[in-house]
């Protein structure tokens, strides 16, 4: 089970990314992210803007007003762009959107359209010190187990402790494959179970 990213993200509408707002590739280096920024930033920049538009300039027009974006969107976009690491987790983002976007709607399942059973899970690991087990012997704890049919007949499942675990928000994605095929959900936790 894998946390992907929030369901706002990737259920969001837009699809107008960041390197669309700077109109450049994805694979564009930084230096042409900076250019295109600063390129932008001068053409849309509110002070800019007003003066031109004092001066009889045309770049406030409505043409031009739907092929440009703001000046947040562009500020935005370099924010998110200029930083390596932040430019590294977008781009994981994109990917993960596109793959679910991709989707077939089938493939989406809620958490609550789960059936939820409590299981015994056993384990090889020692034990803690409250336990009665010896070393080396198995150990076992109840925790609740989600599963959900897939069409081949076997189930998709996962474990509560194992959502709780990797979960930073109660609204967010995980993806669960089955057991027999190669078919995969997009499990949506939308009861929160933290």
């Amino acid at each position: 089970t894998l946390l992907l990213c929030t369901i706002a993200e990737i259920m969001s509408a837009n699809s107008t990314t960041h390197y669309d707002t700077l109109q450049i590739p994805p694979t564009a280096s930084f230096a042409q992210i900076k250019l295109s920024f600063h390129r932008l930033a001068r053409l849309r920049h509110p002070d800019k803007a007003a003066h031109s538009s004092l001066n009889g300039g045309t770049e406030n027009n409505s043409a031009s007003c739907k092929t440009v974006p703001s000046f947040i969107e562009v500020q935005t976009a370099w924010e998110v762009l200029r930083d390596p690491v932040s430019r590294s987790k977008y781009d994981d983002t994109l990917q993960v959107k596109k793959y679910f976007q991709s989707l077939d709607q089938h493939n989406i399942v809620r958490l609550s359209d789960m059936t939820c059973e409590v299981c015994v899970i056993e384990s090889d690991s020692s034990c803690n010190e409250q336990d009665e087990s010896v070393a080396g012997e198995e150990c076992s704890a109840e925790d609740y187990v989600y599963s959900y049919e897939c069409a081949c007949g076997d189930v998709f499942e996962i474990i509560r402790s194992d959502l709780i675990e990797s979960s930073a928000h109660s609204d967010q994605l995980y993806t669960s494959a089955c057991g027999s095929c190669s078919c995969r959900i997009c499990v949506v936790d939308d009861i929160g179970v933290n």
